[in-house]
């Protein structure tokens, strides 16, 4: 359940976001790679939860999914596609180029905007189901989830500001030209 929980809290502000966008081409397209792992990921999970599928409080909670789950199944591609496309660069297992439009195909992975939205919406339903349905056994683990995960403040790492960014860029735009003067025409304006 935590598991799933933390799938859920990272697609809804994703989704949000989505939404947000959606008059912006670019910003779509990329932000429509992350919901693409994400679901990815809730499927591996949920495969786990299918496996405990002989306890009556668990049967019920994929019966009553099952539609959002069926429909997020009828693409057939996601998981090849965050695979090869997301996670190594266009690289199928056995480490050969994969051409896009194979990944992009009739019934392996959603390519329009409201197809990708509808993707992401379908995972957050179906564990939404998990969690209602499961809440007690959600409550029990995120408290003994410290004894996992220690309650630890995060050391800040990187850089914090803009102005920060811009001189990075800079720094490193400088140690590119100093190698290479002719990457200057290739890179003008950022």
């Amino acid at each position: 359940m935590l598991v799933l929980a933390g799938l859920k809290n990272q697609l809804e502000p994703c989704l949000r976001t989505f939404k947000r966008y959606r008059h912006d081409q670019e910003a779509k397209t990329c932000l429509a790679n992350y919901p693409l792992i994400l679901v990815s990921s809730f499927l591996q999970e949920w495969q786990r939860l299918e496996r405990l599928g002989s306890s009556l409080e668990i049967r019920r909670t994929l019966i009553a999914a099952e539609p959002a789950t069926r429909r997020i199944r009828d693409w057939r591609g996601i998981s090849r596609a965050r695979s090869s496309m997301l996670a190594h660069g266009f690289r199928g297992k056995d480490g050969r180029l994969v051409n896009p439009t194979t990944l992009f195909g009739p019934g392996q992975v959603p390519t329009t905007f409201a197809g990708q939205l509808l993707l992401g919406e379908l995972a957050v339903y179906a564990i939404a189901t998990a969690i209602s349905h499961h809440k007690a056994a959600g409550d029990n683990a995120l408290s003994s989830l410290s004894t996992v995960w220690p309650d630890e403040e995060l050391e800040s790492c990187g850089i914090d500001t803009m102005a920060e960014f811009e001189q990075e860029i800079a720094t490193l735009r400088g140690e590119i030209f100093a190698i290479d003067p002719d990457l200057e025409r290739c890179f003008h304006g950022g």
